[in-house]
């Protein structure tokens, strides 16, 4: 099926400031490598680029103190890349409602994987919204289905969950009056009969 069948309801990353903790713990950690730093030697840069290993040999004391500055650096690169990934990460991972198909991509180190599931199979909706959430703008929705394989799908840092939710809901249940499905449930998701 081509891109410009698809009837296409809702597309969206997650919203890149559910890591706000990981970003201002890297930003204090960058600040205080430096301080540490400058406190070992003046001008750090200065150090790694002009004193040689035969200057270093000379002064033990300076040769533990580069040798620091540069664990220092190294830490914070890793402290960068770190960042780097998290960002990569919501922008890589996608919420969409597709062809009456919810569809979730997630991004890891080990690659992409996508999970799908039919719109008539959710049974229930549930909305959170933690503190960072309201100043950020984004929620964390749960949907209960009836499909075997995920009962619990858990979408993180939803960007305008409530409109995401008004969609979701209303296709949803335009899914189910077209199929003809009704949901008989126990009370738990994947506990209940189609009709």
């Amino acid at each position: 099926m081509d891109q410009l069948s698809k009837k296409v309801m809702w597309d969206d990353h997650p919203s890149v400031w559910q890591y706000s903790v990981c970003y201002f713990t890297v930003l204090m950690a960058l600040i205080f490598g430096h301080f540490i730093q400058v406190a070992l030697y003046p001008y750090p840069f200065h150090a790694i680029s002009v004193i040689s290993f035969g200057m270093t040999l000379a002064n033990v004391g300076l040769y533990w103190k580069i040798l620091l500055i540069y664990l220092i650096f190294g830490i914070m690169i890793v402290a960068l890349f770190v960042v780097a990934y998290y960002v990569l990460k919501s922008f890589r991972t996608r919420y969409a409602v597709v062809d009456d198909q919810l569809i979730v991509r997630h991004f890891s180190f080990t690659g992409i994987r996508e999970d799908r599931t039919e719109l008539y199979r959710i049974v229930d909706f549930s909305m959170t919204q933690s503190v960072l959430g309201v100043f950020c703008g984004f929620s964390n929705i749960k949907l209960l289905t009836t499909d075997r394989a995920r009962q619990v799908i858990v979408l993180l840092a939803v960007r305008k969950g409530p409109k995401f939710l008004d969609v979701l809901r209303s296709e949803t249940e335009r899914c189910r009056e077209a199929k003809g499905v009704r949901e008989y449930t126990s009370g738990i998701a994947g506990g209940g009969d189609q009709k």
